[in-house]
């Protein structure tokens, strides 16, 4: 699959003057993925490079992150999307989750995403979650509502509820995470103050501790 991946990706850069080509910049302080930080609590610079021809989507995504995961994730994608009607959509993607300096750690997962007028909903499965031996999917709820048109404001809900095949071999309990943003757009630009918790837990054979993954944030996109 990964060399799938590599070959899709190769021939939208061969064809790219037929795609649409986007991409951004953006700096948090704080790279939160799924209710646990990656990096510490500490700032991520990350960018995104996509090409989208009619349905499909390629392209991928890099972060800085803390060293016990590689300094460097870059993850590479695909997705093609099919919409129904102006209101509702669905798109099924396969993610290639990768670590510079961690290898081991690499990650697929495949995904399905329904959005709709209403809100959005995320599946995602792995059959390897991050070299741990058990398999993971991922549910995810999103909304967003406009507080102000005209300063251009937004709120934005998540929550999502991660479960695992085997709890002690991935050393943390099934989980829900949230996350709640309040965005603004300024031109090309895109922040967003955010706050975000889980209920997650530490688990070995015989113990369960309590995490902090509650974490306040800023975050600055800008599209190019």
């Amino acid at each position: 699959m990964k060399n799938l991946l590599t070959i899709i990706f190769a021939l939208f850069l061969s064809t790219s003057a037929l795609a649409e080509v986007s991409t951004s910049v953006a700096v948090t302080s704080d790279y939160v993925w799924r209710g646990q930080t990656q990096t510490d609590h500490g700032v991520a610079v990350q960018g995104t490079l996509d090409y989208s021809w009619k349905f499909l989507t390629v392209g991928t995504w890099l972060s800085n992150v803390t060293s016990g995961s590689g300094n460097t994730e870059i993850d590479l994608y695909v997705s093609a999307k099919h919409e129904f009607s102006k209101n509702f959509s669905a798109s099924f993607g396969i993610t290639n989750y990768t670590y510079k300096n961690l290898p081991t750690n690499n990650t697929m997962e495949y995904a399905l995403t329904l959005e709709s007028k209403i809100a959005n909903l995320f599946i995602g499965y792995t059959d390897d979650y991050f070299a741990a031996d058990s398999s993971s999917v991922y549910y995810q709820l999103t909304r967003s509502f406009s507080i102000s048109k005209k300063d251009n404001l937004g709120l934005s809900l998540a929550l999502g509820m991660t479960t695992f095949d085997s709890e002690v071999k991935v050393g943390s309990t099934d989980y829900l995470d949230y996350k709640v943003g309040i965005t603004k757009s300024v031109n090309n630009f895109e922040y967003e103050f955010f706050y975000t918790d889980t209920n997650r837990k530490d688990k070995t054979a015989t113990t369960e501790t309590e995490t902090k993954d509650s974490s306040f944030g800023v975050s600055l996109a800008i599209a190019i």
